[in-house]
């Protein structure tokens, strides 16, 4: 019964996530699908639905979007980067401001040990490099895995 319960929850959020997207790309916006899929399904789950998704899809969707996003550089590409030196910089700032932002509200307002927060608030790919602890580490401020963030 759990599997199914699982499966079916999987179901619903890829669902919401497809509505989600599918309306943002027939209203014609940019990056609608993405972005559509990302705004329903947090919506949902601001609105108290319980949105799962298996870590092997998750894992599975990252790697193809990692492929596809790595085969659109091109040497073009990186010529043209220079005309666009404002969006670059905003968009390197916001990267900046997300990651220590998230990280300095979860230490603040939820009581995240330091340790804790610098583990979760890095991209998920950056967390499985090879220096990262293994997966049943202990996070306790005293884990040698901690001590970059220390």
């Amino acid at each position: 019964m759990a599997d199914r319960a699982k499966i079916l929850g999987t179901l619903e959020t890829i669902v919401i996530g497809a509505a989600g997207g599918l309306l943002f790309l027939w209203v014609n916006l940019p990056g609608g699908l993405i972005s559509g899929a990302m705004i329903a399904v947090g919506i949902a789950a601001l609105a108290g639905r319980p949105v799962t998704m298996p870590p092997v899809l998750t894992q599975t969707v990252l790697v193809l979007l990692g492929i596809t996003l790595g085969s659109l550089v091109s040497r073009q590409l990186i010529q043209h980067m220079s005309a666009y030196p404002l969006t670059i910089g905003l968009l390197a700032l916001a990267t900046f401001c997300s990651t220590f932002g998230s990280s300095f509200y979860l230490q603040r307002f939820h009581g995240w040990t330091r340790p804790r927060r610098c583990w979760r608030v890095a991209p998920a790919r950056c967390r499985r490099s090879p220096c990262s602890p293994p997966r049943r580490a202990p996070m306790s401020p005293r884990s040698p895995w901690c001590r970059p963030c220390a």
